[in-house]
């Protein structure tokens, strides 16, 4: 399942409970570059969150990915940091 968020650092606390009871495990994130970040914190405003009841996990991983693309292929992608806080 992919699912692109909107409004991330409003609605924060909602997409951590949706990832938690989802039933499903987050294998990918991407931040969607034509959306601005939260300058506080890097926060990016749009996510788009791939989840898989088939997939191997890896607590090790580089954002972006090697098969990301940019949706806006004129600005850089953003770099995610990632905590297991969550």
């Amino acid at each position: 399942m992919v699912i692109e968020l909107h409004d991330c650092d409003i609605h924060l606390n909602e997409i951590q409970e949706f990832i938690r009871k989802c039933g499903l495990s987050l294998v990918h994130i991407n931040a969607n570059n034509y959306a601005p970040i939260r300058l506080d914190d890097n926060l990016p405003l749009v996510l788009e969150l791939t989840f898989s009841k088939h997939a191997e996990l890896s607590n090790s991983c580089t954002l972006p990915h090697k098969l990301d693309i940019p949706n806006n292929k004129n600005s850089p992608e953003y770099e995610l940091l990632i905590s297991d806080n969550i």
